[in-house]
């Protein structure tokens, strides 16, 4: 995911990561707790970052932060990329489940950026020459990258239970209907906002909050759905497999992305015809 965020960037980035290792990795966090300051050709970067997905692993970090004015008031919310030299890492990821992930805090003290390493995140703008699939939201597609794996994982555990083997009301077979219909909630909302991109528009905010509730209902779904097959007696699941699916579940489930009551109240404020600006969409 953050190698398609990236696609749409400053050329000089891209060879900068990759033109000497192909398979640079890079780790991110976007909560916007880095702090940028003008200065010649570039912004002076602070800040610390939480969960850093594969910090140990990675050559660069990209990351998120607020561009403050002389007056210390945000002007603007940015992304910015760092090499390794320039960031350090404190091991303290120590999750029940994604254990393997390494998701470590990295923080900056004091580093230049150069202005090409920054965008804004508020006044992007991708005009029709940019591949369809590259210009999708990307809080669309940051969310769904975090739910697609619960679904696999709930698609695991219910395959040793085949669903022509379960009565039709069967908390089981509740599970294989809830799963699947959110699988094909997902292909119907991708495929509209594809139809959307290529025919030169940008969704609007009735399509993006309904992919983004439809999203984090998957999650809920397929975490209840593992749920239930961890509490039946009939599955042929090996245990120590469950018992790592169902910590790994857990853990992945406190992603802001999953966040079920933050999502919906923001969908039934528009659906009302109240204002909605929250940015977490």
């Amino acid at each position: 995911m953050n190698n398609w965020g990236l696609s749409v960037r400053d050329p000089r980035v891209l060879q900068e990561i990759w033109g000497s290792d192909p398979r640079a990795l890079l780790c991110s966090s976007y909560a916007p707790t880095g702090r940028l300051e003008r200065t010649d050709g570039g912004f002076w970067l602070t800040g610390r970052w939480s969960r850093c997905t594969g910090a140990d692993h990675s050559a660069w970090l990209s990351a998120a932060a607020l561009r403050v004015g002389p007056d210390g008031a945000a002007q603007d919310f940015m992304a910015i990329l760092v090499p390794r030299t320039d960031y350090a890492v404190e091991s303290n990821w120590n999750g029940l489940g994604l254990r393997g992930i390494g998701a470590h805090d990295v923080f900056v003290s004091g580093t230049f950026v150069p202005e090409h390493r920054t965008f804004s995140w508020l006044n992007l703008t991708l005009d029709s020459s940019v591949p369809p699939l590259d210009r999708l939201p990307q809080p669309t597609l940051y969310t769904l990258a975090g739910t697609m794996p619960l679904l696999g994982a709930a698609q695991r555990m219910l395959a040793t239970q085949p669903q022509e083997v379960t009565t039709a009301l069967s908390a089981t077979a509740i599970a294989h209907t809830d799963v699947e219909l959110s699988v094909l909630q997902i292909r119907r909302n991708v495929g509209d906002l594809m139809d959307c991109v290529r025919a030169g528009g940008f969704p609007d905010a009735e399509l993006m909050l309904r992919t983004r509730r439809d999203q984090v209902m998957a999650s809920e779904r397929a975490v209840r759905a593992i749920a239930t097959m961890v509490q039946s007696q009939d599955h042929a699941v090996d245990d120590v497999l469950m018992e790592r699916v169902w910590r790994d579940v857990q853990t992945a489930r406190m992603h802001v992305s999953s966040n079920v009551e933050q999502v919906l109240s923001v969908v039934g404020k528009f659906a009302v015809g109240l204002d909605v600006d929250d940015l977490i969409w």
